[in-house]
């Protein structure tokens, strides 16, 4: 669904009503002399209902009085008339005109929330983050907590925080007061969340946080990560700036500043799990961390340190024992062709390899030589652009039967973008089989069997496309 946005000067409209695309819209929202009028629908499940508070910045309270059937209800400092329209619909009513007019805010209108709304997880897109708040007292973090701090608002009766943490759950996590502000401890995992607080049914950012980001359904929210390592440097107390860089910010060479204590040079960080290099620069000088003893070699020579966060996987290739180098690359690094150097064994070369959640697509390079993981049947691709592909934590089981005598079986779908060479399934028996892992949310896809596309026929549950072929429907849960 997308959402027609209508932006109006309270001093110019009388009335405005929105449209969208082609055809009769049920609307919920209007002016009209001054006042904003929204119908509340009490058959919206809670995703639509949460698309409705951030859009209007209203509170949960709303919604319960218009199920408890309530005249009347105050919010923050907003008054609204509620009027039942009928068994399932109550049109609730305030005056704005005075609020806009005085500081110019634009007045946000759409059309019926769509019932398929769905907020993903956004914790595990960030490779890497760091935090910017004005003061440490801010957000401070504990083992698997996050302790918030909103200052001043002493006026206020009731403060509450939402955010990625609660589904933007306006009721759920109310703060305590205290004599200079507000406060509250979550339990978080590490992570990137949004949040935002409700100042008697008001929603504010943090002022105390300068990392925001702007959001199609949300608006502007701020931004906190809950780290799960920290860089530390203590061999260098006496040096003007020490900052740290790898990998995860491409190796830039302006590097992340690192905060200074009694000589101590550190950094909090949140970093998606996975296998990163990095090395600090002291005062210009690149380093090592000299007490990290995982140092390794690249390709060329060059000696980086390497943590891992999260889940290791073993990569081996057998035989090649009369090689001098392989390397593994794939599109866990960008298939950088210099940084992970393989270990010789006594029957080929090993790496171990922390690895977040994922499908991804590998090769080893042998002495300059590109080749597939001979052990792994699962591949992607054609030619010489085939890949050997390796699914982490896999969460979905694709499978289909029959089609004994088929050459080539692929699965794709909006997982791969449609693509046609993404991924070949594997006969086992009777079945052809894939295994994957799959973000939360709904995805389409269709099976290929020696180029003929066809529909799943052991799910009944699919959607129409554009060509009349239908395609099959595949939703994954939390």
């Amino acid at each position: 669904m997308r959402l027609c946005i209508k932006y109006a000067s309270v001093i110019l409209v009388t009335a405005v009503l929105i449209s969208c695309g082609r055809g009769r819209v049920n609307r919920i929202a209007r002016m009209d002399e001054g006042k904003i009028i929204v119908r509340i629908d009490n058959r919206w499940n809670d995703s639509v209902k949460k698309e409705f508070m951030l859009r209007f910045g209203l509170d949960s309270i709303l919604f319960r009085a218009a199920d408890e059937g309530m005249s009347t209800i105050e919010t923050g400092n907003r008054k609204w008339e509620l009027k039942r329209i009928d068994q399932y619909i109550t049109e609730a009513t305030a005056v704005i005109s005075d609020e806009l007019g005085a500081d110019r805010r634009d007045v946000l209108m759409f059309d019926e929330p769509s019932d398929t709304l769905l907020y993903a997880d956004i914790r595990t897109q960030d490779v890497f983050g760091v935090n910017n708040l004005k003061n440490r007292e801010t957000v401070a973090f504990g083992e698997d907590t996050a302790l918030f701090f909103l200052e001043n608002h002493l006026e206020a009766s009731s403060v509450f925080i939402a955010g990625t943490f609660n589904n933007w759950n306006s009721m759920l996590n109310s703060l305590t007061k205290t004599d200079s502000g507000w406060m509250v401890k979550l339990k978080l995992l590490p992570g990137k969340y949004l949040y935002k607080y409700i100042v008697d049914g008001r929603w504010i950012i943090d002022p105390g946080n300068n990392l925001r980001k702007r959001d199609r359904d949300i608006g502007l929210a701020s931004v906190i990560y809950v780290p799960d390592y920290t860089f530390e440097l203590n061999e260098k107390p006496d040096a003007k700036e020490v900052v740290v860089t790898g990998n995860f910010i491409q190796w830039n060479r302006r590097g992340i500043p690192m905060l200074k204590e009694n000589g101590r040079w550190y950094l909090p960080v949140y970093l998606r799990d996975g296998t990163y290099a990095y090395k600090f620069i002291s005062d210009g000088t690149w380093m090592t961390d000299p007490a990290n003893p995982d140092v390794r070699q690249d390709s060329n020579g060059n000696l980086n340190s390497f943590i891992g966060i999260g889940n290791a996987v073993t990569f081996t290739l057998n035989g090649y024992t009369g090689a001098e180098k392989v390397i593994l690359t794939g599109t866990f690094n960008n298939w950088d062709r210099n940084e992970l150097l393989m270990n010789k064994t006594n029957t080929g070369w090993s790496l171990r390899y922390h690895i977040s959640p994922g499908m991804y697509e590998y090769k080893f390079i042998a002495d300059g030589n590109w080749l597939t993981d001979p052990d792994n049947p699962f591949t992607a691709g054609s030619g010489s652009f085939t890949n050997s592909v390796i699914a982490v934590m896999p969460n979905h089981h694709f499978e289909l039967k029959g089609h004994e005598s088929a050459r080539e079986v692929i699965v794709t779908g909006t997982f791969t973008g449609w693509d046609p060479g993404k991924y070949r399934m594997v006969k086992k028996g009777e079945l052809w089989i894939f295994n994957a892992y799959l973000k939360p949310g709904k995805y389409l896809y269709k099976y290929i069997v020696d180029g003929e596309w066809i529909l799943d026929p052991e799910n009944s549950i699919w959607e129409e496309n554009e060509w009349g072929t239908g395609n099959s429907v595949l939703w994954i849960e939390n």
